[in-house]
């Protein structure tokens, strides 16, 4: 279960830091009082205010304002976001020592200031360039001061899962039919 809900200050992060690579994932800001999205190290408390302690987390702070948040202040706020906007976060973590990061309200991407003239495609117009070499992980996280928020993210999981109960449903033919060998051929190549 990805969806983090209350009104208590509580968070996730990733349990693997990001590898050399280029990624992206996307959360679903269910309902807004106050949360986070973005990326953190492993130094982040997820029990600290991600209001209050902005030390180690890079991200857009929700409440309903956007903030970003550049590992230690808050530099800028732009817009404002509404329950059910989608946030997307994309990182180029090809050069570990200098990760860029671009974060979208549904699917208008930001750049440093607050303009929205990100480009993660074209590797243009980042929001921050986060360099130290520390491993970051995605992280999300409510904030329990503002009131009762919810957050769902999609980490990719959702391609998995389809995919696997077709293998299942595919396993399920070839024990059923002495012929199903070629339909499970079928059926995973289709």
């Amino acid at each position: 279960n990805l969806t983090v809900s209350g009104a208590i200050t509580r968070g996730f992060q990733g349990s693997l830091g990001f590898p050399a690579g280029k990624w992206y994932w996307e959360v679903t800001a269910q309902t807004i009082a106050a949360l986070f999205i973005g990326v953190c190290n492993d130094s982040r408390s997820l029990t600290a205010d991600p209001g209050v302690t902005l030390t180690n987390e890079y991200g857009f702070y929700l409440n309903p304002t956007i903030n970003y948040i550049d590992g230690s202040s808050n530099p800028w706020s732009s817009g404002t976001t509404s329950n059910g906007d989608v946030i997307g976060v994309a990182i180029d973590a090809t050069d570990l020592a200098n990760v860029k990061i671009w974060l979208s309200k549904n699917n208008v991407w930001y750049s440093s200031g607050g303009g929205t003239s990100g480009n993660p495609s074209a590797g243009t117009n980042q929001v921050q360039t986060i360099t130290g070499g520390k491993t970051l992980y995605p992280c999300c996280m409510i904030r329990a001061a503002s009131g009762s928020s919810t957050l769902q993210a999609n980490f990719g999981q959702y391609i998995y899962v389809l995919f696997h109960r077709r293998i299942r449903i595919c396993h399920r033919l070839c024990i059923d039919l002495a012929f199903a060998a070629q339909v499970c051929s079928v059926v995973l190549l289709g």
